[in-house]
């Protein structure tokens, strides 16, 4: 299997148009990859080869770094489907929980945070993104079929035929579903302050 690094690279081109995504996706790998401090410390001279253990110790972490690549480049069913019941319906139970409460508040607000990757442009599968996009019938259950319909395909192996991102695609699947009942949640309670926060890296 190849480094999830190397083939970001491979499948995405940085060009001027595409800078913003393949930098979040970038700084997301280096972190899962344990390669994160490439971004923060100063990369260190080179010391001389009968140098000190002392003064390799930094190169020698640079060219050691620890690569557990699993969780990024191996996207299985099972992870699937506990990101979507991890980012999507954990939130979802947590606003249905709470929202009781929330009414008795003379200014009830929900953020719910989700991610750049989650915008509707990430997807290009034309009947999810007009089911996520269609403000005015949106429900709760129609984006339950569009998720259903991403496992099914996800099971079957075509996610790239049918349109579904190839790259962290349970994750932006996920954060999509998030906005769309982001907004069913704003349409039911028109009383409520409720937004999405969609940062890219932190």
């Amino acid at each position: 299997m190849s480094n999830p690094i190397f083939t970001l690279l491979a499948s995405q081109i940085l060009n001027g148009e595409n800078f913003v995504k393949w930098k979040s996706n970038m700084n997301i790998l280096l972190i899962c990859e344990n390669y994160h401090f490439i971004l923060k410390e100063d990369c260190p001279p080179v010391p001389p080869a009968n140098a000190a253990r002392a003064l390799t110790e930094p190169t020698t972490r640079l060219e050691q770094a620890p690569v557990d690549t699993r969780k990024t480049r191996t996207q299985t069913y099972e992870l699937a489907e506990e990101c979507l019941r991890i980012n999507y319906y954990g939130a979802r139970r947590t606003a249905e929980t709470l929202i009781p409460f929330l009414q008795f508040s003379d200014s009830p607000r929900i953020v719910n945070v989700s991610s750049s990757v989650g915008k509707l442009q990430s997807i290009s599968n034309d009947w999810a993104k007009t089911i996520l996009s269609d403000a005015e019938s949106l429900t709760e259950d129609r984006i339950d079929k569009a998720l259903r319909e991403f496992l099914k395909d996800f099971k079957e192996g075509s996610l790239e035929s049918k349109g579904w991102p190839s790259f962290l695609s349970a994750y932006t699947v996920s954060k999509a579903a998030l906005n769309a009942y982001t907004r069913v949640l704003a349409k039911k309670y028109p009383s409520f302050l409720i937004n999405s926060v969609c940062p890219g890296f932190l």
